[in-house]
């Protein structure tokens, strides 16, 4: 879904923003690698966060885990990590 919206160029950001992309499993977290040029990767919090782009787009993933809670505390990490 992040994707089609990234190449129908529906996503729109100013300055310094980058898309947050949430995946909940292993599986989805490598399907989107596959698809990104990754800079750089680490662990925040005991979240895996993955930098780079798609299609010339800055983009940050993270492997949240199942759940609303992980989704959600996720979701806030990724909103205030500087």
């Amino acid at each position: 879904m992040a994707l089609e919206l990234i190449r129908q160029n529906r996503v729109s950001f100013t300055g310094g923003s980058m898309i947050g992309i949430l995946a909940a499993m292993d599986t989805e977290v490598e399907a989107i690698k596959n698809i990104m040029e990754i800079k750089k990767e680490e662990l925040y919090q005991g979240m895996n966060f993955t930098y780079g782009t798609i299609e010339n787009k800055e983009v940050v993933l993270c492997k949240c885990g199942v759940g609303k809670c992980l989704a959600s505390m996720s979701a806030t990490l990724l909103c205030t990590k500087e």
